[in-house]
């Protein structure tokens, strides 16, 4: 049997965890700020802050509007799409800030004679075009580096920088430590040698609030890091990479599965190139014997995958110059930017659905108690539960 005092020991530890647990936050607040202060707004990352922007966003608006009726009426699906408009309401005006007040770097051309061009970038540079001028001089036109917003911050963009270094590492600490308190205070430590622990004031407004927002909060971040990637890596940018990547695999793959179907003996239609292919490799590689029917197969194949693969590469520099258009003019650059990340806020949603797979799973046999402890506001953590809840029924036992 544990001892009385042992018990007791562990409750008066447990009023010290709260100011030791404030001491540690705001010596790590304070390393935030003093990095943000160095480096200045322009050039910290803008993560926590847009995470911030949008947990006030999904909460006050559900709160404070009639959006909260309408969101509660329409279940789960309500509430996920409710979730990405604010995702995407957020990273709406994140694109426009970044696109005017980030730094930023592209190559210009312009009128620079080759040894300024070394002597200022320490960069070679290849004349495109030489005009011809009045005076029968050839001037040489290159491209140069332009940098803008690189300049030193002001004071006040030094304490803005500071300032959103600490929301952004205060976010990830409300983050670990609602953790923390969750899986605590929703399995069996709760109730046993150290279930005093959660009896400390502090720590219990703490567990509570966690169980209120925390949840919602945790899953809006897994899918705001996920949409800010598709954001910064653009829409036209991520069909270009899918196209080109996933399109040229498939595409080679496929050069080399048509020389060993029934088209290899196509004598006329749009497969009597590979017919021709396959035949003229054949009589090429007669002297192999019983190896000439697989051999003159692979050699058509690679010349089918080498046509594809030209194609590619051409296809690749086309788009590449499209996308740069794109990112010329900031309007389509905030455009481009949403629309991908409506795609991979989407991807973000099924990788919560996967997440809350397992936290449901660990419910629905009573490893941890979602169910029991969840509030009232946790609006998208319990549409998400009662999804997975639903799920185990239809496959396994009622518990």
């Amino acid at each position: 049997m544990f001892p009385l005092h042992s018990i007791l020991a562990i409750q008066d530890m447990a009023s010290l965890f709260g100011p030791i647990g404030a001491v540690v936050c705001a010596v790590i607040l304070l390393i935030a700020f003093s990095g943000g202060f160095a480096k200045g707004f322009r050039r910290v990352s803008w993560g926590g802050l847009v995470w911030l922007t949008v947990s006030l966003v999904f909460i006050l608006v559900y709160k404070l509007t009639p959006v909260g009726v309408l969101v509660k009426n329409a279940a789960l699906i309500g509430t996920v799409a409710y979730a990405l408009l604010c995702v995407l309401a957020v990273l709406a005006l994140y694109g426009v800030l970044a696109h005017y007040v980030r730094p930023k770097m592209r190559w210009v051309k312009d009128k620079v004679s080759h040894d300024d061009s070394l002597a200022e970038y320490g960069l070679e540079f290849e004349p495109e075009y030489l005009e011809y001028d009045g005076e029968n001089d050839l001037t040489p036109y290159g491209k140069i580096l332009e940098k803008t917003g690189y300049n030193p911050p002001s004071i006040f963009g030094r304490l803005l920088g500071g300032l959103t270094c600490m929301i952004n590492s205060a976010m990830v600490l409300f983050g670990l430590i609602s953790f923390v308190f969750i899986m605590f205070g929703t399995t069996r430590l709760s109730t046993g040698y150290l279930g005093p622990i959660l009896t400390a004031p502090l720590l219990k407004i703490c567990f509570n609030a966690a169980l209120d927002y925390a949840l919602d909060i945790l899953t809006l971040g897994v899918i705001i890091s996920i949409s800010v990637k598709g954001y910064q890596k653009g829409f036209f940018e991520s069909l270009r990479g899918l196209i080109v990547v996933g399109g040229g695999i498939a595409a080679v793959a496929f050069c080399f599965y048509i020389p060993f179907t029934q088209y290899a003996y196509a004598t006329d239609g749009l497969f009597y190139f590979v017919g021709q292919l396959v035949q003229r490799s054949y009589d090429a590689l007669i002297s192999l014997g019983a190896l000439a029917a697989i051999a003159c197969r692979l050699l058509a194949g690679a010349v089918l995958a080498t046509f594809a693969i030209i194609a590619f590469v051409l296809l690749n520099i086309f788009l590449k110059k499209c996308s740069g258009w794109v990112e010329a003019l900031g309007i389509t650059r905030t455009v481009d930017g949403c629309l991908s990340a409506v795609l991979y806020g989407v991807i973000g949603v099924l990788v919560c659905f996967g997440i809350w797979m397992v936290l449901g799973c660990l419910d629905y046999f009573d490893i941890v108690k979602f169910r029991e402890a969840l509030g009232e506001n946790a609006t998208l953590a319990k549409g998400l539960l009662g999804f997975t809840r639903h799920i185990f029924n239809g496959i396994l036992p009622v518990s």
